[in-house]
């Protein structure tokens, strides 16, 4: 809701947005069988949303058991979507970011409102070139490169540097890779847009950090890393991740000779924040302290 509205606009908002979605949900439902089956994307929408919902956080207590009224409304709620959005229509993932929304709101009506507001800042992640995603892989490959050189050689010599088991990490902003309230923390940290427009790289970053020794154990290959970071779900420290990242962008904040494609992911740091003593050691893996010491003198 705009916050410069009054609660008398907000109520008539609320009224004209629940029609309107009312109106939408109408539309599909009252599609005969026959025009499903002439109208191709719907149909196909439908069979993924379908398959999609059905296997979407069932350990979540709202979404477990069979054709609950919950798996329902994520159904309905993604279905009224392809009809608010016919040219993007359902794209696989899109039921990992409504379930965490339905499940704090616990609203149909005001979770579409909210999911729909939020693909309109992921749009572009859920196109079907995934030429957005593959920028954002390559920024990541860059900080990689910059802040953890070891672990980037260490990559590069097992043809793994195009950090493609990152991919899932970013389309859905970490949704597989932490339980629910993880998952709200870090979802709240991104959309805030305070420290970087693209705050979940720092967060994939911080995570390979955090893991270097064991990626870069002697004996791994492909299949070993690959094992390693597909084991990271759900056994991660959210807390000290976020503030690992947080020190990432602090540091690179100071520092002049970044590339532009990661100067312009990077806003201005907080005022008063210092890099924590535990943060600095960790993070003196990589040439970044000493780089950014010598820009500042």
């Amino acid at each position: 809701m705009p916050f410069d509205k009054t609660d008398s606009d907000r109520m008539m908002l609320r009224r004209e947005k629940e029609e309107e979605y009312h109106t939408m949900k109408k539309q599909w439902k009252s599609f005969s069988d026959m025009q499903i089956k002439r109208f191709q994307s719907f149909r196909e929408s439908l069979q993924l949303i379908n398959k999609d919902v059905y296997r979407t956080d069932r350990e979540v207590d709202k979404y477990k058991g069979a054709n609950t009224h919950s798996l329902i409304q994520l159904e309905d709620i993604l279905t009224t979507y392809v009809m608010y959005n016919l040219n993007l229509g359902y794209v696989q993932g899109m039921s990992d970011m409504l379930a965490p929304i339905l499940y704090v709101v616990d609203n149909e009506v005001d979770a579409f409102w909210c999911f729909a507001g939020l693909m309109e800042r992921m749009m572009q992640y859920f196109e079907l070139t995934q030429a957005h995603t593959k920028a954002r892989i390559k920024k990541l490959r860059t900080l990689v490169m910059i802040v953890c050189p070891s672990l980037y050689d260490f990559l590069v010599h097992h043809n793994a540097d195009n950090l493609y088991f990152c991919f899932r990490w970013l389309l859905v902003s970490f949704k597989r890779e932490f339980n629910y309230d993880g998952v709200m923390k870090i979802w709240e940290v991104v959309w805030t847009n305070r420290l970087s427009a693209d705050y979940c790289l720092f967060i994939a970053l911080a995570i390979l950090d955090k893991e270097i020794d064991k990626i870069c154990h002697p004996d791994n290959d492909f299949s070993d890393i690959l094992k390693h970071i597909n084991g990271l779900a759900y056994n991660m420290d959210v807390d000290e991740v976020l503030e690992l990242a947080e020190c990432y962008v602090q540091q690179l904040s100071r520092y002049k000779k970044l590339p532009d494609e990661i100067k312009d992911i990077i806003n201005d740091p907080l005022p008063g924040r210092q890099v924590m003593p535990w943060q600095r050691n960790h993070a003196s893996r990589g040439v970044l302290l000493s780089e950014v010491s010598e820009d500042a003198n």
